[in-house]
């Protein structure tokens, strides 16, 4: 894919571009032998790419970019080491600069499975999965300011700062992933019409390593620079996480031209835990302060209108964050219609509105603790064209 925006605003000109190319997903099944009900599967996708390139500039007569990170609480303050602003986080730099600011994203994630299904007998199959993934994200960004017009000279003002010519700012991150999870399930057939399965995802394993450089200058017009050598924020953390156990659910059962189907899964966030990491301990508590069961469901119904070729679709499902203070909770619902135009091709319209529903802690008057609910509430329309052949 490629992709290329640009466009204008006030005095600045902007512009994005990303391009990327990439094998996205491959699967191949097949039987074992002479073994007609055990087959073996394998696949590879893709997925949380990021690829994109992002580069504007323009004159800025508002707040300088100094001037927001010198009022930062951050240690080190980078525009007090600079000689920029005082112990006080003054600077006079504050406005009437040239900006320029570039930022590339990369990286994305591989996953690699492997399955293995056998059909005992009519009744109940079985299944295992494996999958592994890994890859890597990455950005760096770079803000430059420039005091084109010379502003900031030093017959201007008493100040010290007065001088300044450039300010010049670099960070960049760097994350690799590695995880293994695995998946056991088993399908049961109510008949030919009806169908309940369960499975039970293995606490899933994370190896993440977590790189960071930043670096930063400010030249001025006599020739002199300071830099934030000794104050750079480079650094590298490496840790393990462990997610917990999923157990989920499903049901469908047929009816004529009726197809109802159900689903449900819980995992208990107080589960999961850090390892290998200078922060375990603290981490960990606050997991089992903060976080609880996480819990999701669906149902949905479809039936055929045979004599109109139509195909009627409905759709309920929530979700919660598994908080213990300040949990969100997301409630959603859909319908839709399926229109038949032809020999395999349909026409699908649908609208689905989704509720947040947030209770939020907040202390009132004599120390007493009450509750905000902050709602919202979210609509969408698609449009879509099926073709099978």
């Amino acid at each position: 894919q490629f992709r290329i925006n640009s466009f204008s605003k006030f005095s600045g000109d902007y512009s994005q571009n990303s391009s990327s190319q990439y094998l996205q997903n491959f699967a191949a099944a097949s039987p074992v032998g002479h073994f007609e009900n055990t087959v073996f599967a394998i696949s590879y996708y893709r997925n949380n790419d990021l690829g994109d390139y992002f580069k504007y500039g323009g004159f800025n007569t508002g707040k300088s970019a100094i001037k927001i990170e010198s009022e930062r609480s951050f240690y080190p303050n980078i525009i007090y080491e600079l000689y920029l602003s005082d112990d006080n986080k003054y600077t006079p730099i504050d406005n009437n600069l040239q900006q320029e600011y570039t930022k590339k994203d990369d990286g994305g994630l591989h996953n690699i499975s492997f399955g293995f299904a056998h059909r005992l007998n009519e009744m109940i199959s079985f299944g295992l999965s494996v999958n592994a993934s890994f890859g890597e994200y990455g950005w760096i960004a770079e803000l430059v300011e420039s005091d084109i017009n010379n502003v900031y000279r030093a017959d201007n003002s008493s100040e010290e700062a007065m001088n300044f010519s450039s300010f010049w700012y670099e960070e960049s991150y760097n994350q690799e992933i590695n995880s293994l999870a695995a998946t056991l399930s088993i399908l049961m057939n109510l008949g030919e019409d009806g169908r309940v399965s369960f499975a039970i995802r293995l606490p899933e394993g994370f190896n993440i390593n977590q790189t960071f450089n930043m670096a930063t200058n400010a030249k001025y017009d006599n020739g002199q620079y300071t830099t934030t050598e000794d104050y750079t924020g480079n650094g590298q953390i490496e840790y393990s996480l462990t997610m917990p156990m999923k157990i989920m659910v499903g049901a469908s059962y047929n009816i004529s031209d009726l197809t109802l189907s159900s689903a449900f899964e819980f995992s208990d966030y107080s589960a999961m835990e850090y390892e290998n990491s200078e922060f375990d301990s603290q981490l960990n508590l606050q997991i089992l302060d903060e976080l609880t069961g996480k819990y999701a469901w669906s149902f949905g119904a479809e039936y055929v209108i045979e004599w109109i070729s139509t195909v009627i679709r409905a759709s309920a499902s929530g979700e919660n964050k598994g908080l213990t203070q300040g949990d969100e909770h997301l409630l959603s619902y859909g319908f839709g219609l399926g229109f038949f135009i032809g020999k395999g091709a349909r026409i699908d319209i649908g609208t689905s509105f989704s509720k947040f529903n947030q209770k939020l802690p907040v202390r009132l008057n004599q120390g007493r603790i009450g509750e905000i609910l902050n709602d919202k509430t979210l609509a969408n329309i698609s449009l879509g064209l099926t073709y099978r052949y």
